[in-house]
């Protein structure tokens, strides 16, 4: 499902990028990672779960990078595999845990 809010509050009180909401919520689909990347706002606050890893223009940086350096290959396009940091795992699995205040007020 894909989150209406740019910054969804997470349980830990945080923000999450909507990439990584998409991830949350087990989104499999290319198009609507595409399309969340796409709406993502440059001003938002650096998501606290992936840290900007997963922000258009980190992975654009990076993009370039490898562009820049295949000019020295004959190539017509490449792959580009980014290994996410395990901490990362880490900071998802709490949020997933910890109820937020609204869930606990709701549960009561």
């Amino acid at each position: 499902a894909h989150a209406g809010s740019s910054s969804p509050r997470l349980t830990m009180g945080s923000t999450a990028c909507q990439l990584c909401t998409l991830r949350l919520s087990g989104t499999r689909t290319a198009g609507e990672y595409g399309q969340a990347s796409a709406e993502a706002a440059a001003d938002t606050p650096v998501c606290s779960l992936c840290l900007g890893t997963l922000e258009e223009r980190t992975l654009d940086a990076a993009c370039r990078a490898v562009a820049e350096a295949a000019v020295a290959y004959e190539v017509t396009q490449f792959t580009l595999n980014i290994q996410l940091p395990s901490s990362m795992l880490v900071r998802e699995r709490a949020a997933k845990l910890k109820p937020s205040p609204a869930d606990a007020a709701a549960a009561a």
